[in-house]
């Protein structure tokens, strides 16, 4: 972690071992609802899963998936439950 995030969560790495810290909140309308933080730390860590900014992508390691500001939710029923995903498009 660099001092400058994190709301909702982050994802980084040690040496060669990834991992990703997110909260789940269950109050409708708050950002990070449900997986939301989750769906959105995952398609980052897909993106540039070592935080080292050498991916394949124009932005580099500074790719920023789905943020909640560009409307990109995605909500998903599954057992009766809208779950609200991060789209990886803005």
């Amino acid at each position: 972690m660099n001092g400058s995030c994190c709301t909702g969560g982050y994802h980084s790495a040690v040496g060669q071992q990834t991992y990703a810290h997110f909260t789940y909140i269950t109050y409708p309308g708050i950002f990070a609802e449900d997986v939301s933080a989750l769906s959105h730390e995952v398609g980052e860590w897909l993106g540039d899963p070592l935080v080292d900014g050498y991916n394949s992508t124009p932005c580099g390691g500074y790719l920023e998936i789905g943020d909640p500001l560009t409307g990109s939710d995605y909500p998903y029923v599954l057992h009766n439950f809208t779950y609200h995903l991060q789209t990886s498009y803005s």
